[in-house]
């Protein structure tokens, strides 16, 4: 399945899962979860994930770098600077966690599994790429990067 690899943009990836993720929630009313603040909570981990997105964009724009996660042999430079430092993938991590404050919002058990199958998504069809492409053009510096910051958190 390596015809997938690089394929689709992650934020187009996340809102099929969120469309997904509604449509479950809608077809299958009988396996409704819910407790108090539910929606307050969702809300708030959604605006987390979305701050670590638009942190980690704000890093890449700062050194001018390309953003395209279709293309990352595009980079011009090697970020691991602000959010980067923590984790190498701030952003699919962003879009994992606004997955997560949309199941915790739609309270469906059955949408218990989308951020599960995103991360896998991701990991396989687009981080292992990504890190094989820059690996090859920032060499040891990436491995370097790699060996000092986790993957995703």
């Amino acid at each position: 399945m390596t015809w997938l690899q690089l394929k689709f943009p992650p934020p187009l990836v996340a809102l099929v899962f969120l469309i997904h993720l509604g449509l479950v929630a809608y077809l299958y009313p009988d396996t409704i979860f819910s407790f108090p603040y539910q929606s307050y909570i969702a809300v708030i981990i959604g605006l987390i994930g979305l701050a670590l997105g638009i942190t980690a964009s704000i890093e890449f724009r700062k050194v001018k770098t390309a953003v395209n996660p279709r293309k990352p042999e595009l980079a011009q430079s090697l970020v691991t600077n602000g959010i980067f430092k923590y984790s190498r993938n701030p952003m699919y991590l962003g879009l994992v966690i606004i997955i997560c404050a949309a199941v915790i919002f739609a309270g469906n058990f059955i949408t218990l599994m989308h951020p599960i199958l995103l991360v896998m998504y991701l990991h396989f069809f687009q981080i292992r790429p990504e890190e094989r492409i820059l690996l090859d053009k920032f060499g040891e510096d990436y491995l370097v990067y790699m060996t000092h910051t986790r993957r995703w958190i």
